[in-house]
């Protein structure tokens, strides 16, 4: 049964409610939730690391490359190197644009998660935290029934 299913079979008044398996079963939920997002806040945070890197050693690759074929001798004309050197300044630009983008972009998804895995945690205990005091009534309450009350 859902939260949801919960409120209206609550409202309706019918059917007599397993609350501690409800109970049980959000708990669970909100277990598997905090791992999934555990879990997206470590890769996000590795692809903040990544990406960068992931745009950047090609780039570094293609300058070395360019580097060789100048010291190698393979441009015949000036006009070639020319050329060449334009499209290696066109691949620096577009590989330093991807790199910052890809940083914002990877920034702000690690962001997300570990804020939403910060709010998740924090309504998860509150949920244990109103099972545990609702168990403590529960014993309180036994507890005063088989007591004898003093005579005054």
């Amino acid at each position: 049964m859902s939260e949801n299913e919960l409120g209206k079979a609550l409202l309706r008044g019918e059917d007599p409610i397993d609350l501690q398996g409800l109970t049980q079963a959000v708990l669970r939920r909100d277990r598997r939730r905090m791992w999934f997002l555990a879990i997206a806040c470590i890769i996000a945070w590795m692809s903040v690391v990544m990406v960068p890197w992931g745009a950047i050693m090609p780039m570094i690759a293609r300058i070395r490359q360019h580097q060789m074929e100048i010291n190698n001798g393979a441009f015949t004309t000036p006009a070639q190197e020319r050329e060449q050197s334009l499209l290696v300044l066109q691949a620096i630009k577009l590989g330093t644009l991807a790199t910052f983008l890809g940083s914002i972009l990877s920034m702000g998804f690690a962001a997300l998660c570990t804020v939403s895995l910060i709010i998740l945690s924090r309504r998860a205990t509150l949920r244990q935290l109103n099972v545990r005091l609702s168990e403590i009534s529960a014993q309180l309450k036994a507890l005063s029934l088989q007591s004898p009350k003093p005579n005054a």
